[in-house]
């Protein structure tokens, strides 16, 4: 009977002497069940979560964009009202080249009427409630540019 522990014991033992890990690599997780923990990993997630999904528009933009043989774009690196008027100039540009291949792509042949339509119901802008943050410098912008 002791032959036959001693045979598992050296079956399991063997193959754990050969496991070795990583330098700086802990394998202690301390356990808080808090509730303040459990909200601040719930938050953690979400933003992880919404990182990927705003990641993946980014790839799906970029391959329209690519299909459209328009540049691809990368992410802001500063608000609006942090980047200069010439930054803002440009990606102003930019911006007008996505948004024209978008409606050629809706609405070939008819991307100019249905921009029309788009700039007279204001329904951009309600779906980006923007109506009550739009200053009247910008709406005399805007509508310059359009």
């Amino acid at each position: 009977m002791q032959d036959d522990t001693s045979d598992d014991d050296e079956t399991l033992s063997s193959p754990m002497k050969s496991l070795t890990l990583d330098e700086n690599v802990s394998v202690f997780a301390a356990e808080d069940n808090s509730d303040d923990s459990n909200d601040s990993n719930r938050s953690n997630e979400t933003a992880r979560q919404a990182e990927k999904s705003s990641v993946r528009q980014q790839l799906n933009l970029n391959e329209f964009l690519k299909s459209c043989n328009i540049d691809t774009i990368e992410p802001w690196r500063k608000r609006w009202q942090n980047i200069s008027t010439a930054t803002k100039g440009r990606h102003v540009s930019e911006t007008s080249s996505f948004i024209a291949a978008a409606l050629t792509v809706i609405a070939p042949g008819d991307a100019d009427e249905l921009w029309a339509a788009l700039k007279a119901s204001n329904s951009v802008e309600k779906a980006l409630h923007t109506n009550e943050l739009e200053t009247p410098e910008d709406k005399k912008y805007l509508e310059a540019l359009a």
